[in-house]
């Protein structure tokens, strides 16, 4: 049943995952990427996921956090003048863009039948799915370093992990082998999270060798 609970829960995820990209210091966007992959723990333990509470705490969270601050030790960068911490005009465009991406996969969803939203309790996490979906989706398309399309890839990732649970648990043919087969997707999807998390660092030292500015906020993946 859903409650107050899930709708802070619900709250504190979206606006998790905005603040990741809305804050232009990227060593406070790895603390709130880890900030979101605990918020995503609790949520998978609303929706009964048990497993999922420990793998999205010790991969999502606390494993991808230590390999992107890794990643994020390799380069030096300066610290942010608190000028350049206000957003340009193209992440005001964060919402307005999410809402358009979530509001065409969720058609999608409900057009194919995937997607049964009568119970409130799960159409909400649906939805946020959704959200997230198109605030992933919309970062990794227009960001142009390659610790912030990281970023993005995480967020879009996680939605997508929601939307799967969700048709598993809401879907007319729900059954618990489509949950737990659902849950073991997710998992995996967890563990190729880790995978990106190392390939970025090496992606990182192969440009710091290839002569790539360390102080490049992101490594810019347009830079000459």
């Amino acid at each position: 049943m859903f409650t107050v609970v899930d709708g802070l829960l619900s709250l504190a995820l979206v606006s998790a995952a905005a603040a990741i990209f809305w804050l232009r210091d990227l060593r406070l966007s790895a603390g709130g990427l880890v900030l979101f992959g605990l918020l995503m723990s609790l949520v998978w333990g609303r929706l009964e996921a048990r497993m999922l509470v420990f793998a999205e705490a010790l991969l999502g969270a606390l494993m991808t956090g230590l390999l992107f601050w890794y990643a994020l030790s390799c380069l030096k960068l300066p610290p942010v003048p608190s000028a350049a911490q206000a957003p340009g005009i193209k992440y005001a465009l964060v919402f307005p863009a999410a809402l358009a991406g979530a509001g065409l996969v969720g058609l999608l969803f409900v057009a194919t039948g995937a997607l049964r939203m009568t119970p409130l309790f799960g159409g909400i996490y649906a939805l946020i799915g959704m959200l997230l979906v198109g605030i992933g989706f919309f970062r990794l398309a227009f960001e142009s370093h390659l610790l912030r399309k990281v970023l993005a890839f995480n967020v879009l990732g996680s939605g997508v992990f929601l939307l799967m649970v969700n048709v598993a648990r809401n879907s007319g043919t729900a059954s618990d082998e489509a949950l737990h087969a659902s849950h073991f997707l997710v998992l995996v999807g967890l563990l190729v999270a880790v995978a990106a998390g190392l390939l970025t660092i090496v992606l990182v030292r192969m440009r710091l060798a290839l002569g790539a500015d360390p102080a490049d906020d992101g490594l810019k993946l347009d830079a000459g």
